[in-house]
C-alpha cells in the first residue's frame, strides 16, 4: 500500500495533471524575475547614490578652491558631473544648484547662486540647516561657504526604469565646502 501511494505521488507530481504545473510555473516565474530585477535595481540605485555623493564632494571642493570663478566653470562642472556619474544604469538627467554664503558674527548672508541642468530636472533644495559652522577662523571670524545641491534622475538602463520614472525617483545630495580663496565672493 505504501509503495502504491509513493508511486502515485511521484506520478502525479511529475506528470501533467491537466496543466496545473504549467499554470503554477506561469504564475511563479514572473514573480521570481520581478524579485531578481528588483534586487539588481536596488543595487544600481545604491551605486548611483554613492556616485552622486562622491561627485558632489569632488566638484564642490574643486569650485571652492579655485582662484577665480567664471560662468563657464559652472557649465564645465555640469559636463564633468555627467561624466563622473557613470554608475551602472547611468543618469538620464543631472542638475545642480550652487550657493555662496558668507557667515560672520552678524549671521549668514547669501552672496550669489547659480543653477545648471541637463534635461527637465530642477534642483533647488532648501538651504542646509542646523545652525552655523562652528570653527575658529582667522580674518575676523568670517567664513565663506559653497553649498552644492546635486540632483540626478536614473537612466533608462535601469532594469525597472519605467517603475522608477513613474514613482518620480531621483537622487539628491547636498554638500558644504569652506572656500579658501576670495573668488567665492562673486564669479566673473
Amino acid at each position: 500500500m505504501a509503495l502504491n501511494m509513493l508511486e502515485y505521488c511521484r506520478l502525479s507530481v511529475f506528470s501533467n495533471q491537466r496543466g496545473s504545473l504549467a499554470v503554477e510555473m506561469a504564475l511563479c516565474v514572473p514573480a521570481i524575475l520581478f524579485l531578481l530585477l528588483g534586487g539588481v535595481t536596488l543595487i544600481q540605485m545604491a551605486q548611483l547614490n554613492r556616485m552622486t555623493e562622491r561627485t558632489a564632494a569632488f566638484i564642490g571642493d574643486d569650485l571652492a578652491q579655485r582662484d577665480r570663478l567664471r560662468e563657464a566653470d559652472f557649465d564645465i562642472a555640469l559636463n564633468v558631473m555627467e561624466d563622473l556619474i557613470d554608475a551602472p544604469g547611468g543618469a538620464a538627467d543631472v542638475a545642480f544648484h550652487i550657493r555662496a554664503w558668507r557667515q560672520g558674527e552678524g549671521g549668514t548672508t547669501l552672496l550669489w547662486e547659480r543653477s545648471r541642468g541637463s534635461g527637465e530636472i530642477a534642483c533647488l533644495l532648501p538651504p542646509l540647516s542646523g545652525g552655523s559652522v562652528s570653527s575658529v577662523m582667522a580674518g575676523g571670524g568670517i567664513l565663506h561657504l559653497l553649498q552644492l545641491d546635486l540632483c540626478v534622475q536614473p537612466g533608462s538602463e535601469f532594469y525597472l526604469s519605467g517603475f522608477l520614472a513613474a514613482s518620480g525617483y531621483r537622487t539628491d545630495t547636498q554638500m558644504l565646502s569652506i572656500a579658501r580663496r576670495p573668488s567665492v565672493l562673486s564669479p566673473e
